[in-house]
């Protein structure tokens, strides 16, 4: 019968094996972590294949640029050349609002509480259109929206109003984003996918019918409010006129003391969270597209035709357009605030037009 001294001997001999064991397994699972992490540092596993589940979709329908085309283009990137961009991208579905018999009602009544009390006239089957004025702030207004979406664009005859135009009661920065909020607020529940904290102002002066940029507050009798969207799956989301978005509200003074709103779009489209994967150009396919004119020139504010391309990212375009899917573009910076889009998703998943 083995004895208290000998079990307790056993027992330090099965613990120390133990331990040494439990070591070598520790030690070993780090060796293959780092191993697995060299081995996808210089020879990383290939993605999945896109899974291009919508078949082939509708291109992105650039406008026509105000900007002349036809540039010379040098890169002086930080690398010097163009960067590997990713080699496929989600593609997010948009929500599409399904029609509704009440949805007239519902537009009008909520329009109501902004002053538009007479009927809306159609333009469309979804869109109309609401005139009103306002007594406080002596102006007409004229409301086209979509009844489905709550899309809309708000237009004033602000140019004609003395006391606007002259900057009187011209609110700060922050009251008038405030007012902005509150005016959104108004017509429609502000998006979650808002981030506020980008939210922009711009101070502006009246040139006849034109808005130009004011190069002081005490020159200023307009101030934009810009809302952006949240980045898109790590990726910046652009827009078709920056650095305006599509979710802009133009805001006044006047003789009374409630700031007025004396212009605004709203776009946006609300995402299903449903996306699928598709294939995507390279940056060198994009710039030649680029060269051949094949892009769409956002910004430049210079006057040469030599464009020095400083940055090259891929991005997310939100364009003013009625639209089932949200896209990927390859951007393209440089210098005098240039800005060019070209549309990354691969030409063979694109719908001949």
């Amino acid at each position: 019968m083995p004895t208290l001294h000998y079990a307790t001997q056993e027992t330090k001999i099965i613990l120390k094996w133990l331990g040494i064991g439990i070591i070598v397994l520790v030690f070993l699972s780090i060796l293959l972590n780092i191993a697995k992490n060299l081995k996808e540092a210089f020879f990383p596993s290939p993605p999945p294949a896109p899974t291009v589940s919508y078949g082939k979709l509708n291109g992105i329908s650039f406008p026509q640029s105000d900007i002349a085309k036809n540039f010379t283009y040098t890169l002086d990137t930080v690398s010097g050349g163009l960067p590997q961009l990713p080699t496929q991208a989600r593609i997010y579905k948009g929500t599409l609002v399904e029609p509704n018999l009440l949805a007239l009602k519902r537009a009008q009544d909520k329009v109501a509480s902004l002053g538009f009390t007479q009927q809306g006239t159609p333009i469309t089957q979804t869109d109309y259109l609401f005139q009103s004025f306002d007594p406080n702030s002596k102006l007409n207004s004229k409301l086209q929206l979509n009844i489905l979406s709550y899309n809309f664009t708000l237009t004033t005859d602000y140019a004609t109003n003395p006391d606007i135009v002259a900057g009187f009661n011209l609110p700060d920065e922050k009251t008038a984003t405030d007012r902005a909020k509150n005016f959104l607020s108004s017509l429609v529940t502000i998006p979650k996918d808002i981030d506020l904290s980008k939210t922009t102002t711009t101070l502006l002066s009246v040139a006849g019918s034109h808005l130009l940029r004011a190069s002081s507050f005490s020159n200023a009798q307009i101030i934009r409010v810009d809302f952006f969207v949240k980045d898109l799956n790590s990726l910046p989301v652009v827009y078709l006129n920056p650095p305006s978005s599509p979710i802009t509200v133009f805001v006044g003074g006047g003789k009374s003391f409630t700031p007025s709103i004396v212009k605004a779009n709203y776009f946006h489209l609300d995402l299903t969270g449903d996306f699928s994967t598709y294939p995507l150009i390279t940056a060198t396919d994009a710039f030649s597209q680029l060269k051949q004119n094949k892009g769409y020139i956002a910004s430049y504010d210079g006057t040469d035709k030599t464009v020095v391309i400083k940055s090259v990212y891929l991005a997310y375009y939100y364009g003013p357009e009625e639209g089932q899917y949200i896209l990927p573009v390859v951007v393209f910076e440089g210098n005098d605030n240039f800005k060019a889009y070209v549309s990354a998703v691969g030409s063979d998943w694109i719908q001949s037009k």
